[in-house]
């Protein structure tokens, strides 16, 4: 039997020794490889329109079946075009909304990185070489910070967003 990480956020079985989904880009580092096949005897996976979510059905108790997924989705809405972010999502050139930041050499591979916790989104500057601003504040890599609705996120200085906040 193989062994793969399952991503905590998609659901995308991974190689066991990758760092990152391949999927979503999520950071999997701290996710233990299990044996492949344990997948398909132990759980289900249950797939919303954000992502599939692998969770184990046959040992809850029936008042314990009911699954309430709530998710909030963050758009980033640029001049001419939006990205939309998931939990875990790396946006830049090589990571989502490659399609459109391609164009934008001030923007790294793999600018920044955004996650959803608590009901809060937050970002997170992957040491990217032009820096990451939020409401035009320089923000300190490799550290997490809160986003509301309406925020301004500059990717580089070069490139500015509205931050659209949406609950589900």
């Amino acid at each position: 039997m193989s062994l793969c990480k399952i991503c905590p956020t998609c659901g995308t079985k991974n190689p066991p020794d990758e760092p990152i989904c391949i999927n979503c880009m999520t950071d999997i580092t701290s996710v233990p490889p299990i044996e492949c096949d344990e997948i398909s005897k132990k759980g289900i996976e249950h797939k919303t329109q954000e992502s599939k979510i692998p969770f184990d059905l046959l040992d809850l108790e029936e008042d314990e079946k009911t699954v309430i997924l709530s998710k909030s989705k963050l758009i980033l809405k640029g001049e001419d075009f939006e990205i939309v972010v998931r939990d875990g999502d790396v946006v830049g050139r090589h990571a989502v909304g490659s399609d459109f930041l391609q164009r934008y050499k001030t923007v790294s591979r793999k600018h920044a990185k955004f996650s959803y916790k608590d009901g809060t989104w937050f970002v997170q500057d992957l040491n990217s070489t032009n820096g990451t601003y939020l409401n035009g504040l320089k923000l300190l890599p490799l550290q997490e910070f809160p986003l509301k609705n309406g925020d301004k996120l500059s990717l580089s200085g070069s490139l500015e967003f509205t931050v659209n906040i949406f609950k589900s």
